[in-house]
């Protein structure tokens, strides 16, 4: 005798209402996963970035920057995406930098200075990447290291919104007073 189809449906209410549940806790099971992924990565991006070791403000006495916290990069650590723009001193790129050993990729812009003509050229270079290693301010872009190939390569924060200047030059008749003195104080600081 075949039972009757009342005497299934509980059964399949119990079987649908297991299932549901299971797809709701592995699917809750891999959205913690998700997240928390996505905030070592960013934790990491954000030791990476503000990573006091890197520099040290210049001081007021006129001494020389501490040069040991200058980052020299491995060309194999950074990868260029696209051009952003060039100019006299050389090619600027919109970049991924992958340090050695970390699993984030950190959006740069890497200026890849023109050949350097002379050994006193490259000096000149070296020193200003020192001054600029050991600038440490909010409104100005940081310099987290350089890459010391044929031709010298600055990596610097990639600004999210571009030139400064750009924005300015295209909205000049829109921008008031106010935000031109809110920029000058910034710079001043």
């Amino acid at each position: 005798p075949l039972p009757s189809c009342s005497s299934k449906i509980p059964s399949i209410a119990a079987g649908v209402v297991g299932g549901l549940l299971c797809l709701v806790v592995v699917g809750l099971g891999i959205g913690l996963y998700l997240r928390r992924r996505h905030i070592v990565r960013k934790r990491t991006l954000r030791r990476l970035l503000q990573e006091r070791e890197l520099v040290e403000p210049l001081t007021p006495s006129g001494e020389a920057p501490n040069q040991a916290h200058l980052r020299i990069l491995k060309e194999t650590e950074f990868k260029k995406v696209k051009v952003l723009g060039s100019g006299a001193f050389g090619t600027v790129y919109k970049g991924l930098w992958i340090p050695e050993g970390e699993k984030v990729k950190i959006p740069v812009a890497i200026k890849e200075l023109r050949e350097a003509t002379s050994p006193k050229a490259n000096k000149e270079i070296l020193d200003e990447a020192y001054v600029m290693a050991s600038v440490d301010n909010p409104h100005v872009c940081r310099l987290l290291g350089i890459c010391l190939t044929s031709t010298v390569q600055l990596i610097t924060q990639l600004m999210p919104y571009g030139c400064l200047l750009d924005y300015i030059r295209e909205h000049k008749d829109n921008i008031g007073s106010q935000y031109l003195l809110n920029w000058c104080v910034q710079i001043a600081k």
